[in-house]
């Protein structure tokens, strides 16, 4: 059998410059525990796209392109 699990993560304004300088990946590891049986444990990885969420706005106004354009070394040197 199979089953679809959706999992949302929050990312929030304290953890969302680390995530868009590339400082943090997300990932984790879920485990699957099975009544009567054996656990699992699944990898989990996300992409996260920069943006404009939680920079700061001297940050920001030093952009001459979309962040999203921009390679993750710039943005950490911002």
């Amino acid at each position: 059998d199979s089953v679809d699990i959706d999992l949302e993560v929050f990312v929030n304004r304290t953890t969302a410059p680390e995530l868009n300088s590339g400082q943090q990946q997300l990932e984790d590891i879920l485990v699957l525990h099975l009544d009567r049986g054996k656990d699992y444990f699944i990898s989990i990885t996300g992409n996260y796209l920069p943006s404009c969420f939680g920079s700061s706005l001297s940050t920001l106004c030093l952009l001459r392109e979309p962040i999203q354009d921009m390679p993750l070394e710039t943005i950490r040197e911002l």
